[in-house]
């Protein structure tokens, strides 16, 4: 008579079948062989497979088939511009970011005004599968006693800040409508050389700062400030002509504007000498940048960063914005206006982080650009930092570890003159000027230009 090795049927479907429950895969043995498991019961079954998973060592701490039911209840009332919302969970919530994660609350909508976390004890059932013989298994149901958290808050819509982002981004998408055509441009790039980036760094301009040359030793104001920009610009065209330019890199910010609130004043609330009103700089400014942007759009397509300083924080933004809107048709020039104040920048092996350098320390640089951006980092091996806030040429080259590949950080001239305060405070050395770099998607970087006062 033909006998069939049930075990060895069971064993195998455990093993092809290692993250299914017992009942499932005794379901699956059922359908699979009807014959072999004739008499059988599904409840059968289920206690074979245990015997044979804890004798066989197939995961000692079985899945079993009882799911813990802890406690778990949800509840959101919402009414005008308030709302509650509750839980019960086994999450642990210690802090009002917990609190955020479990209620699962959108804070760019809601405020909590108010939230309370209740902590108390529930028993549960768990049931565990014991071996006492080879051939032998014995199930016991023991009672755990777990924590849980029941949680409340108490929300208001943010009805200002919402108003104000559906009107910024209605007027945005308005302006857009009115952005000028620009035609496409035809560049003559030769397809048959490697092509090259041009980096225009005119870094701390000051747009807006008045000097008075018998008090410091320069006259500055708006109209000097402009001329200084564009003919900085025109010259970085001029030096960069011999090379084959198929796009070009150009930062915005970094304290372009001198002032960034209404009553002239830093972003930090400290007073400056403005030229002229605070509107009228912002107007002049903004049509600065574009003039000089439209001057680089004819060599190469231009990619814009846009990068906060600490004289312009706010004002920086409103600026890229405003530029979004203006250049939306163009296909030469794309602006990135991201909130982030380090944004980088990758041409072939070339990685360059872009940011205004106040606050990180300069030690700390290799490693944020290993981990804000690893994939960028491993794919490139030349890379550097450039730096605005110290109006003086400065270069460190940290040198290359085991970990990381040299990353040479280097502070910007800037074109503007030396304030009274810094005058007073004897920064008056550097040499004022804007800087241009070249540099080759497998060379990094080849060529350094100085547009020079």
């Amino acid at each position: 008579m033909f006998t069939f090795d049930r075990s060895k049927i069971i064993l195998d479907e455990i093993k092809n079948n290692l993250n299914k429950k017992n009942s499932e895969i005794a379901i699956i043995i059922e359908k699979k062989y009807p014959k072999e498991f004739a008499n059988w019961k599904t409840d059968s079954i289920r206690r074979r497979i245990s015997k044979i998973r804890i004798r066989e060592n197939l995961n000692n701490n079985i899945k079993n088939d009882f799911n813990i039911n802890l406690e778990k209840t949800e509840n959101y009332i919402e009414s005008g511009n308030t709302a509650i919302s509750e839980k019960i969970t086994s999450e642990k919530v210690k802090s009002l970011d917990d609190l955020i994660r479990v209620c699962n609350i959108d804070t760019k909508i809601w405020k909590i005004d108010k939230y309370e976390v209740t902590v108390y004890e529930s028993h549960t059932k768990l049931r565990k599968f014991a071996n006492i013989k080879e051939e032998h298994t014995r199930i016991d149901d023991e009672h755990k006693v777990v924590p849980l958290f029941r949680v409340r808050a108490f929300l208001s819509r943010k009805v200002k800040e919402l108003q104000m982002q559906f009107f910024k981004d209605e007027l945005i998408a308005e302006m857009k409508k009115y952005s000028p055509k620009y035609p496409k441009i035809k560049y003559e790039i030769n397809k048959k050389e490697k092509g090259y980036l041009l980096e225009v760094a005119l870094m701390d301009l000051h747009y807006g700062l008045m000097v008075w040359g018998q008090e410091s030793g320069y006259d500055y104001d708006i109209k000097i400030a402009s001329e200084l920009f564009i003919n900085a610009i025109n010259k970085i065209i001029v030096q960069s002509k011999g090379y084959n330019i198929k796009e070009i890199l150009f930062t915005v910010g970094n304290d372009f504007f001198n002032v960034d609130t209404i009553g002239n004043t830093t972003t930090a609330g400290t007073p400056q000498d403005e030229d002229t009103r605070w509107k009228k700089t912002y107007k002049k400014g903004r049509e600065l940048l574009i003039e000089g942007i439209n001057l680089l759009s004819q060599v190469a397509p231009v990619n814009v960063l846009v990068i906060p300083g600490n004289h312009d924080s706010q004002r920086s933004f409103f600026v890229g914005d405003a530029l979004e809107c203006w250049f939306n048709n163009s296909k030469q020039v794309n602006i990135n206006n991201s909130p982030k104040v380090r944004k980088y920048y990758q041409f072939g092996k070339c990685m360059i982080l872009l940011t205004h350098g106040r606050d990180e320390k300069m030690s700390d640089y290799p490693l944020l650009m290993a981990s804000e951006e690893p994939e960028m980092w491993a794919k490139t091996k030349f890379r550097e930092v450039h730096l605005g806030e110290i109006h003086h040429k400065k270069e460190v080259n940290f040198l290359s570890t085991e970990e990381y590949k040299g990353v040479t950080v280097r502070y910007m001239r800037s074109l503007s003159a030396p304030s009274n305060w810094a005058y007073t405070k004897g920064f008056v050395s550097s040499l004022r000027a804007g800087e241009a770099f070249i540099w080759s998607e497998d060379n990094g970087l080849i060529a350094q230009f100085t547009a020079s006062i």
